[in-house]
């Protein structure tokens, strides 16, 4: 980022510039301050860490947002500070940095928190034992869950991107800020994260791309209608001039203007558009579009003097009996979305999670402006900004990876006959256990 440009008018020793200074930080203090305590008050209220996968469906949604809001702030802040720490220290393409760390690698952990403390099953395994949890999020990434995700994702670069090339041009002009565009970048960035979540991203995620196992069909988003959105907002992200625009100073002067490198290209965008209408076949092809139902169904008819069967493995019966026989419908729960089945993909999941991790952040600091003719600690800048970043890539490897599952009993219980149970369906016994939990606390 070309400091020329982006502070074309900071002179940091008016006695002005000192005083906007002062109230700038503060302001962003009292920011971060009201954030805690709106996450306290999350972290603080017992409602939303409850889990009864025989709740009714509005409860588990009501909670699940609950948590996924936690996740969205802790996220935003997160990969907000990432975001000016690269801006300031890198000098990197500002709008690049905010859509490859902001929103796709921070999207993705946020997608990973959502799926360690969000959804119900996820809840629900780090009450027993957090490590579960931990890989059980890494083992969705190589679910079908995490393709419908992405495209949440995408969604949400092009129309977040359409809004910060309008806000970020105008903040970086303001007392302060003008001194200061790495924080503009940062905040811009958390902002729009935060206030995208609460208008719609929340409702894509937990609606549509991993949406609660219990959530009847008619609970989930249509998702020919999260098709066509992604795609009319993508034709509209690659028509429109996403640049950070021009740079005006207080009174009103263009002083310069943005550079269209990184995802501002039209290349850029043409690429991104076509990978998206590919991906969008893709997933329609390998019928992923919609999120499986927690239960499969097993009709058979028998006639009068016949006994009828039921399977051992069903976790519901409904018998409906007519003159001529009954007609008997069983109820399995569908093992594809079993906390054991995706915990086999947890070293998968890693693996995509680190290159996708590597691909972005690599990817943001090829748009640095750093050279090797200024040296720091006896290297080039940009040589010593590379090294850096790839030690800590690898630290964030050893970690991931050192954490392995504790296959919990609580959480991986087995019947009487040693079948495993799946806890995180309505199952009769379940829904029993609910009624009961229920009047006893209103007792």
């Amino acid at each position: 980022m070309d400091t020329t440009l982006v502070m074309p008018f900071c002179n940091k020793d008016l006695p002005g510039t000192k005083t906007a200074n002062k109230t700038g930080y503060g302001a962003l203090v009292v920011v971060i301050l009201a954030l805690l305590v709106f996450l306290g008050l999350k972290l603080a209220d017992k409602k939303t860490w409850q889990v009864d996968p025989c709740s009714d469906p509005d409860d588990i949604n009501s909670r699940q947002m609950s948590r996924g809001t936690v996740a969205s702030i802790i996220s935003a802040i997160a990969f907000g500070t990432l975001n000016s720490t690269l801006d300031a220290s890198g000098n990197v393409d500002a709008a690049t940095s905010t859509a490859m760390i902001g929103l796709i690698l921070g999207g993705t952990v946020g997608y990973l928190c959502d799926n360690m403390i969000g959804t119900e099953v996820s809840m629900r395994l780090w009450l027993n034992s957090p490590r579960d949890s931990f890989n059980y999020a890494f083992g969705t990434l190589a679910s079908p869950a995490y393709s419908r995700y992405l495209v949440t994702v995408l969604l949400d670069t092009f129309i977040s991107l359409c809004i910060y090339s309008v806000l970020f041009p105008w903040l970086i002009t303001q007392p302060f800020f003008n001194c200061h565009p790495a924080l503009a970048n940062g905040l811009v960035s958390a902002a729009i994260a935060m206030a995208t979540f609460q208008a719609y991203t929340n409702q894509t995620r937990f609606l549509w791309a991993y949406p609660d196992r219990n959530a009847e069909e008619k609970q989930q988003i249509d998702p020919n209608l999260i098709f066509i959105g992604v795609v009319l907002a993508g034709t509209i992200f690659m028509q429109t001039n996403t640049c950070a625009g021009f740079i005006r100073s207080a009174t009103g002067q263009i002083v310069g203007e943005t550079t269209c490198d990184g995802i501002n290209n039209r290349d850029v965008k043409g690429w991104i558009m076509i990978a998206l209408l590919l991906g969008l076949t893709f997933i329609s092809y390998m019928g992923w579009q919609k999120s499986p139902l927690a239960y499969t169904t097993s009709q058979k008819f028998y006639r009068k003097g016949q006994t009828p069967r039921i399977p051992p493995d069903a976790v519901g019966v409904y018998k409906d009996e007519s003159a001529d026989g009954i007609f008997v419908t069983s109820i399995f729960s569908n093992p594809e979305l079993s906390a054991t089945r995706v915990l086999e993909w947890t070293w998968t999941g890693k693996v995509l999670f680190l290159v996708l991790m590597f691909v972005t952040v690599c990817g943001t600091l090829l748009t640095t402006s750093l050279t090797n003719q200024d040296t720091a600690f006896g290297m080039g800048q940009k040589n010593l900004l590379w090294t850096i970043t790839f030690a800590f890539l690898t630290l964030c490897t050893g970690a991931i990876f050192l954490v392995q599952p504790d296959h919990s009993p609580a959480n991986f219980p087995k019947d009487a006959q040693g079948n495993p149970v799946d806890t995180a369906v309505c199952t009769v016994e379940q829904e029993e256990a609910s009624d009961e939990a229920k009047k006893v606390s209103a007792s």
